[in-house]
């Protein structure tokens, strides 16, 4: 997976990548009704790929102080600066993302 070696593959530039890569990971691996829990970064991550699951892979998702998603009329903040929060913790249950 991206990320666990020594250098960032030319093709992941943002978020956006990794979350695709984690996605065809779990497909290639034929895995359904999967809770995807992400934290900070690993939050937006996470909520990137629930909107890209086209397959309908993803049936949970648990967002623990996401950082860069994108909220309307909530500003984004710069994640650096942030103090960790104890206790924060959203729950979402998903229905298919497609009709």
């Amino acid at each position: 997976m991206p990320g666990l070696v020594p250098h960032r593959p030319a093709w992941l530039t943002g978020i956006d990548d990794l979350a695709l890569a984690y996605l065809h990971h779990l497909q290639d691996r034929g895995l359904r009704d999967v809770l995807v829990v992400g934290s900070s970064i690993g939050g937006w991550t996470a909520a990137e790929m629930a909107v890209r699951d086209a397959g309908g892979i993803i049936t949970g998702l648990v967002l623990v102080d996401p950082a860069g998603v994108h909220v309307e009329a909530e500003p984004i903040r710069d994640f650096r600066a942030r103090r960790p929060r104890r206790g924060r913790v959203r729950l979402a249950r998903l229905g298919p993302l497609l009709p």
